[in-house]
């Protein structure tokens, strides 16, 4: 049984596939025969079966195809059992057609004719020359900026994980591991690290192993993060096998130079992700970049439940990504660029000299304003480096690929240039790794053999110049129909016969004829062969004029094949130096980003961070980088001041006066200082974080069966069994789930094991005025409020941080302006009233639950 995902309105439908269905006893036609056989090699795609200018789908692959594409479902006669559900796209508007099936969580197979039809031979021969899948859209029409272009596959066994993450578009290639502190023998208990892993990398497809994808609730949640999940039965099940493949697909003569030699689970991970893609494009994959390692070391650690909180790439609401840090960061002008600032947000830096490196480089574009000026310029008309390669090396690109890398490479020699006067370290030692004189050869090759504006055809002429190749000049001489030839020809018969106006003329439906007026059809030589009769005159051909018919279609016909052969001869030649391209494509990529930081400091006022060693964290006039662009009125800024004697700051004041935004805001200031950005504040001096973890906000896995509660405690347990000393930690309400003293009593536990057990910077935002107390127990924390004034019975949010506690939360006030019927509001102060006067005062140190077991 194969599972396939089937989009319905506002939800998932998983329907089941029966490869039964294929029986051959449903098929009475040698051709139905021939789909059967190819289907039953890829029963979890959708067979594009090519029937002359269409692309068929049959029985379920039909009824899925009509539904998501919106087309006609049709049917084909089976003889006297029924009809076959049949539905059908044009070959030559099929990409479309593909894009949105795929767009869907679906693979497609591309089944094509192989062979020319042939006389007594029934069946041509087919076979499946691609799958695509949503990791590995490569076509002209697909969004090239579309970052979350992964393949996720995974391997799991006893104690240890391993995982390998891979860009078909840009060739990267991510490997990681995890080990458990005991052998898991049930594979579904991984599903944890699964959801971890696609939240934090945000892949396109992810591979599961039987086991965990004939769970449909699984599937469907991991649809629901925008993740297309297949069913994957491990091609490579042993180390032994995995470090043969890998070592041929590197070339290496060992794994120790990529670090897998001793990470058994990872290198089967890479195997099959390697194994996959080659299955699926039916090509070597030369593209693939050597393998990075990810590691805690260097980087700043965000868990993928920290980079939804903070709505790093999307908006929790809306869920796109406008108004997320992402979004406005990102001025970069080129695919690569955009593709390398996710990764950078991703994993931030932890090494301050690789981050101030990156400062540098922001510091000189904003010194240089008339080169960043003209480098904006060329990048500008930068196509995707990577993604052309990638498209060349798999063989499915064409002549605009080719000239795409070919204007890439030469803005980015020319940008190279404007550099070369004193230019930063980092850039600096980029651009040296780059063989320039290489570089300028490929320019060159591609521009004497490429047309400057080809087709997207590569099989029918017009790719390749005049003068590249003197056969293939000869032969389209020819093919124009030897004009010289003709030209004379047509004044021999003109002697001949003696009718000066006499033509030689040509159309499609006849060839080549000769033209004589009726006046003159008594002069026409007996060889002539009538072949139309006009108006005013008769049209002829001779057994010479034929003959020379027959050379020019097929020189034509042998220009086109030469000039296919030559296309793929200056491909394979460009292809030798794909790593070079890629090289190139990584220096566009982190000018586009650091350029587009220096854009972002001079426009909006931000400042270049101070990396310290003291371990402090200190903002002056920090501002939210996101929420100061929506923002009509001002921003107003804060100010931020932790060391290790002050490490716990706990935040009251009323709803809506600010404290949310203001713990997101260092968070996120933390993160664009350590990505190399600058920040939007006067100032800011810290020492380098390598954890940030956040629990913000209230939702529930109703699918996973957790309550709110639960994931609240899920997600602040995964803080307390992780949080190191140099950690930042962000928590919003946390206890708000469950009744006030059970929360109070949790809340005040965790922020006494924050500060008795870790030197982590904490921010802490509560309505339980309570935890104010604990200032009393430990120096280490201090209280902050978010400032209120009052005037006329009116509440007026001033949204600044002031040392001290708030009194009170206004949450009465919040509900009044949200438009809760004056009615309620008015009861609902007096009963505030009320319970004021009742309540007595608690201490959290004493308060003990009630044990719901006590008889």
């Amino acid at each position: 049984m194969i599972y396939l995902p089937m989009l319905c309105p506002n939800k998932l439908k998983l329907v089941r596939y029966n490869s039964d269905m294929l029986d051959n006893s449903e098929f009475n036609t040698p051709m139905m025969q021939q789909y059967n056989l190819i289907k039953q090699a890829y029963p979890d795609a959708i067979l594009f079966f090519r029937l002359g200018d269409f692309y068929e789908m049959f029985l379920e692959d039909a009824k899925i195809g009509a539904k998501v594409l919106g087309i006609t479902l049709t049917s084909r006669d089976k003889g006297k059992d029924g009809k076959i559900p049949m539905a059908g796209v044009p070959y030559h508007a099929a990409e479309n057609y593909i894009l949105k099936l795929v767009n869907n969580g679906y693979k497609v197979a591309i089944c094509e004719q192989v062979t020319e039809p042939q006389k007594g031979k029934e069946l041509v021969e087919r076979e499946v020359i691609r799958v695509i899948t949503p990791s590995t859209i490569l076509s002209e029409s697909s969004d090239s900026n579309i970052t979350n272009d992964y393949l996720l596959v995974f391997s799991q066994r006893k104690r240890s994980f391993g995982f390998a993450l891979v860009s078909v578009k840009s060739g990267e290639v991510l490997v990681g591991w995890l080990t458990y502190p005991q052998e898991i023998n049930d594979p579904t208990l991984i599903v944890p690290i699964i959801r971890e892993t696609i939240a934090r990398y945000q892949p396109a497809e992810v591979l599961l192993p039987p086991v965990i994808y004939d769970s449909p609730n699984i599937v469907r949640e991991i649809f629901n993060q925008g993740v297309s999940p297949f069913r994957f039965q491990a091609l490579i099940e042993n180390f032994s096998d995995a470090k043969d493949l890998i070592l041929s697909q590197y070339q290496l003569s060992t794994l120790e130079s990529i670090g897998l030699d001793s990470k058994h689970e990872s290198a089967i991970a890479l195997a099959n992700a390697i194994a996959y893609l080659k299955e699926t494009q039916k090509n070597e994959i030369e593209f693939l970049k050597i393998p990075r390692i990810i590691t805690p070391d260097g980087y700043l650690s965000l868990t993928g439940q920290t980079i939804r909180n903070l709505e790093l790439f999307g908006n929790l609401r809306q869920s796109h990504e406008d108004y997320s840090l992402y979004a406005v960061l990102n001025n970069t002008s080129t695919a690569m660029g955009n593709r390398l600032l996710k990764n950078w947000l991703l994993s931030p830096l932890a090494v301050k000299e690789m981050i101030n490196d990156r400062y540098d480089v922001v510091s000189y574009f904003i010194q240089q304003p008339e080169i960043s000026d003209r480098i904006r310029e060329y990048l500008e008309v930068i196509s995707d480096l990577e993604r052309m390669a990638s498209r060349l090396a798999i063989k499915i690109g064409n002549g605009r690929d080719l000239i795409a890398v070919k204007n890439g490479l030469f803005a980015a020699n020319n940008f190279r240039q404007l550099l070369n006067e004193n230019p930063p370290q980092l850039l600096n030692n980029v651009m040296e790794t780059i063989n320039w004189d290489q570089v300028e050869a490929l320019i060159s090759l591609i521009d004497q053999a490429i047309e400057d504006n080809p087709p997207i055809t590569i099989t029918e002429g017009a790719v390749i110049k005049s003068a590249y190749d003197q056969k293939l000049d000869e032969l389209r001489e020819i093919a124009k129909g030897g004009k010289a030839y003709l030209a004379e020809l047509e004044q021999q018969e003109q002697q001949r016969t003696g009718i000066s106006s006499l033509k030689i003329g040509f159309n499609t439906v006849f060839g080549y004829y000769i033209e004589v007026s009726k006046a003159n059809s008594d002069k026409v030589p007996s060889d002539y062969i009538r072949r139309q009769t006009l108006t005013n005159g008769e049209r002829y051909i001779i057994p010479e004029l034929k003959e020379h018919e027959g050379k020019v279609l097929s020189a034509q016909s042998e220009a086109n094949d030469l000039e296919y052969e030559l296309f793929k001869e200056v491909s394979a030649k460009v292809m030798t130096s794909i790593r070079l391209i890629q090289q190139v494509a990584e220096l566009i990529a982190q000018v586009d980003v650091l350029l587009g930081f220096a854009q972002n400091a001079t426009a909006s006022n931000y400042h270049r961070p101070e990396i310290t060693d003291d371990r402090c964290l200190l903002i002056t006039n920090g501002r939210h980088p996101v929420v100061e662009q929506v923002l009509t009125s001002s921003f107003v800024p804060n100010n931020t001041n932790l060391t290790d004697d002050t490490r716990m700051m706990i935040i009251t004041g009323a709803n809506m006066a600010g404290k949310s935004t203001y713990i997101r805001q260092v968070a996120l200031l933390i993160i664009m200082a350590q990505v190399g950005s600058f920040v939007p504040a006067d100032k800011m001096a810290f020492t380098l974080f390598n954890e940030i973890h956040t629990r913000i906000g209230a939702m529930d896995s109703l699918v996973s069966g957790l309550s709110t509660f639960m994931v609240e405690m899920v997600e602040t347990a995964a803080i307390l069994n992780n949080v190191t000393d140099n950690s930042l930690v962000i928590l919003d309400e946390i206890g708000r789930g469950t009744s006030t003293y059970d929360g109070l009593a949790i809340a005040w536990a965790i922020s006494e094991h924050l500060l008795q057990n870790t030197k982590a910077k904490v921010f802490f935002a509560t309505h339980y005025h309570e935890l104010t107390d604990l200032t009393s127990n430990y120096h280490e924390a201090v209280n902050y409020h978010l400032a209120i004034a009052k005037e006329e019975n009116e509440v007026i949010f001033l949204y600044q941080i002031k040392p001290g506690k708030a009194d009170q939360s206004f949450g009465i006030e919040v509900a009044k302006r949200a438009g809760l019927p004056k009615s309620v509001v008015s009861r609902a102060n007096n009963i505030l009233i009320d319970l004021n006067r009742q309540s007595q005062a608690i201490s959290p140190i004493s308060a003990k639950q009630m044990d719901l077991f006590t008889n």
